[in-house]
């Protein structure tokens, strides 16, 4: 599928069925994933925020499929500055994350500058204007770094009793869960 073809598709409403399509086309490789990943950047904001979407499900149906441009979504990942792409990149960001990750993509985050990613997702935990599902999101990517670094577990709780005093219920469900994670993983090692 052509650049100018998928920019088309992006253009028009999506529905979850036509996502599904897409998603479909790109297991098949009849969808370019360095294209629409480069469509996530697209300065058309809505646009960018469809093609981010479709990257998300991709990621989430198919994880080794984001393998072409892992590396790049890695390092470009604070470059993304459309809130609502933001939303998706985290979530793409968690599965990357996730204990059941295949080798390649542990591998991918592994080599990446885990330091800038920490330091961009803090960033957008405490910007006000950061959209509550991706507050959540940076929530569990922030505490999923807290092994490699110790500090983020003091700043993390910090931060999690600010946002949940402003929060919405969905927020302070998500910030109950982490500190219930903290506590636990902070618990077991003062039984050490």
């Amino acid at each position: 599928m052509s650049i100018i073809n998928l920019e088309s598709i992006l253009s028009a409403a999506l529905s979850k069925n036509r996502v599904a399509e897409l998603v479909l086309e790109e297991k098949n490789k009849l969808l370019d994933i360095q294209q629409l990943y480069s469509l996530c950047y697209h300065p058309e904001q809505t646009l960018a925020f469809r093609a981010s979407w479709i990257l998300e499900t991709i990621v989430l149906t198919h994880p080794e499929q984001l393998l072409p441009v892992i590396d790049k979504f890695l390092s470009d990942f604070p470059k993304q500055k459309n809130p609502s792409c933001q939303r998706h990149f985290t979530k793409i960001l968690m599965c990357i994350q996730d204990n059941n990750a295949s080798p390649l993509i542990k591998e991918a985050l592994a080599q990446a500058d885990r330091e800038v990613l920490v330091s961009t997702v803090f960033d957008w935990l405490i910007d006000p204007d950061t959209p509550l599902a991706v507050l959540a999101n940076c929530m569990d990517i922030l505490y999923g770094f807290s092994e490699e670094f110790d500090w983020i577990q003091e700043a993390l709780t910090y931060q999690l009793t600010q946002l949940m005093d402003r929060g919405s219920p969905a927020l302070n469900s998500r910030g109950k869960r982490i500190f219930q994670k903290i506590n636990r993983k902070s618990s077991g090692r003062a039984s050490k």
